[in-house]
């Protein structure tokens, strides 16, 4: 997850320092808890509508 990250905040995407640990490792920890509860697909929204948008902010706020 660190080398994605990084290369999002290379490419503009995130902000450098934006993601804590934490949150680096939320889109794994969700996936281990869908799965094994839901036992059906993981949802794409995980990426798409959770942590994306989180990053996201997160950079913006470093940047304002």
């Amino acid at each position: 997850m660190s080398v994605i990250l990084r290369r999002a905040a290379d490419r503009g995407e995130a902000a450098p320092g934006a993601v804590s640990p934490r949150i680096a490792r939320m889109p794994a920890d969700l996936v281990r808890h869908e799965m094994p509860l839901t036992d059906r697909p993981v949802p794409d929204e995980i990426v798409d509508e959770l942590f994306l948008p989180l990053v996201r902010a997160r950079s913006r706020n470093l940047r304002d």
